[in-house]
């Protein structure tokens, strides 16, 4: 963010690194760029890491349009996002600062994010919806009744995931020939094909189970 970047606070300045590079793609890694970050761990640095390995690696990536997450909008005269993080405290009660928050580029909400019946004072749009685990779960009881009418959910499609029939396909699908899975000791297989097969069974996901699933 602009704001943390320009802080002259001293904690925050020991704290935060500059320029981190949120997809990494082929003209983004070259020997300065690997110095100034290799004593920061993964995912900020490459400390413990190969560079050669790694440059070999990212010169593979193609070029992207953009690699920032929220677009600067075209009017944005000084190249700056501003965004507007709205909590549910009730200060905001009879605030009437909607119109404003609204007239953000991009709009964050936590929790139950009651908006209905409450624009004037909390606006209309929201960009990225955030939860806890707990409001997750516990919002649509308490807040039912306020306007609360369920859970945000968007529908997840997952393939290419091991199955409990992984030794009828090759390891990877790139695979010319029929080769089979390794189970590794520092990834547990096992416990990812129960996982993946809960969250289908209980329908949080969709997870492709061959072809006999399509």
């Amino acid at each position: 963010m602009a704001s943390l970047r320009n802080s002259s606070n001293p904690l925050f300045m020991e704290k935060f690194i500059p320029n981190i590079q949120l997809f990494l793609q082929s003209d983004h890694l070259n020997v300065s760029e690997w110095n100034r970050l290799y004593h920061f761990n993964n995912p900020f640095g490459y400390m413990g890491l190969n560079y050669t390995a790694i440059k070999a690696a990212v010169d593979t990536i193609p070029k992207l349009a953009s690699t920032q997450l929220l677009q600067v909008p075209t009017t944005a005269k000084d190249g700056c996002i501003r965004c507007a993080v709205v909590g549910s405290g009730g200060i905001l009660n009879g605030s009437r600062l909607g119109t404003e928050i609204d007239s953000t580029d991009y709009v964050f909400r936590v929790n139950a994010a009651i908006i209905a019946g409450h624009e004037e004072d909390v606006g209309k749009r929201t960009s990225v919806y955030v939860h806890t685990a707990h409001s997750l779960i516990q919002s649509l009881m308490l807040h039912k009744k306020r306007g609360f009418k369920q859970i945000p959910t968007d529908k997840v499609r997952v393939y290419g995931f091991s199955t409990a029939d992984y030794r009828k396909y090759p390891n990877y699908y790139y695979d010319t020939k029929h080769t089979k899975l390794v189970f590794f000791a520092n990834h547990d297989y096992r416990l990812e094909i129960k996982t993946w097969k809960k969250f289908h069974d209980d329908k949080f996901i969709w997870l492709y189970l061959g072809k006999s699933d399509i």
